[in-house]
């Protein structure tokens, strides 16, 4: 190592595979390493972590090889063994998390473990007590029920027709507190979707499954309905036969769409066209005026 202009220079391995090898016998060091973790015993920090050893392993590399002055090449092999130290970070959590599983040992807190914590920070979270219990407990007044297909409405469980009755198949434990028939429990209020009700109309129109979950919201002191479904993939088109009878190339620019047509080998034919919006104004404002060039460009 010396320097030349000002400048440090290093005698670097040659190669992907010299760097490899030289990184890797950083990376498996055993010394630095003891001497690192009784450095932390002795401070009281504990061994050394995954995060403080890639972190030491790093300014070594530097060090040594010359950070900015390393080749592509050298970078992609100290990436490689950088990865390497992932993967057994990884395999050690696995074997702990398998350790657990033998263990019986379940690390779930139900209702979040930030939720969990913040009861022993109520002053920073600006909550009392009581707040902070009644969205505990709320975290576990939920009810929800997968969908299915072809029953009605999507949905045995929950069921929520199109004009916004909802009803609940009752457990037999709670059959007697049925107040419809066949052990359903018709809900007081009306259910209605503000976000893609249309969409949600047509699938329980068609018995198709609509996933549901009844949930309690402290802040606004009321009961929402969520629903939820799966879209199935639109099914791909080759791009031959895309580019079989040409197609249209858009630019989006700051208030207009720029449109072409395209031959099958991307050359220009006819004249250009543009479709203008305006993005000054409300959201609600902008968002009408880019459907609409969309519209025009679609049609």
């Amino acid at each position: 190592m010396g320097e030349r202009n000002g400048h440090r220079f290093v005698r670097r391995p040659c190669g992907y595979s010299g760097v490899r090898q030289a990184l890797r016998t950083f990376l498996h060091a055993p010394v630095p390493y003891d001497e690192g973790a009784e450095r932390n015993m002795a401070r009281g920090e504990g061994p050394e972590t995954a995060d403080d050893r890639a972190e030491r392993l790093i300014g070594i590399a530097a060090d040594t090889f010359g950070w900015d002055r390393l080749l592509p090449e050298q970078l992609t092999a100290m990436e490689w063994v950088l990865d390497g130290e992932d993967t057994l970070v990884v395999q050690d959590r696995l074997a702990a998390t398998r350790a657990d599983r033998d263990a019986g040992a379940v690390h779930v807190v139900r209702g979040g473990k930030r939720l969990a914590r913040t009861r022993h920070h109520l002053a920073a979270a600006r909550l009392t007590q009581s707040d902070w219990r009644g969205r505990w407990e709320a975290e576990r007044w939920f009810c929800q029920a997968d969908g299915e297909s072809g029953k009605r409405y999507g949905n045995e469980t929950i069921r929520i027709s199109p004009d916004g009755e909802a009803s609940i198949k009752l457990p037999a434990p709670l059959a007697h507190l049925a107040n419809a028939p066949h052990g359903r429990y018709v809900l007081a209020c009306r259910v209605a979707f503000a976000h893609r009700g249309s969409e949600w109309a047509d699938r329980v129109a068609a018995d198709r499954a609509v996933a549901y979950r009844i949930h309690y919201d402290t802040g606004r002191d009321r009961w929402y309905v969520t629903a939820s479904w799966q879209i199935p993939p639109a099914p791909a088109l080759p791009l031959e036969a895309a580019l079989a009878h040409g197609v249209v190339g858009v630019d989006m620019n700051a208030g207009h769409l720029a449109a072409w047509r395209l031959d099958a080998h991307g050359n220009p034919t006819g004249a250009p066209r543009r479709f203008s919006y305006d993005l000054r104004g409300t959201a609600a404002h902008r968002d009408a005026q880019v459907r609409h060039a969309l519209t025009r460009l679609l049609h």
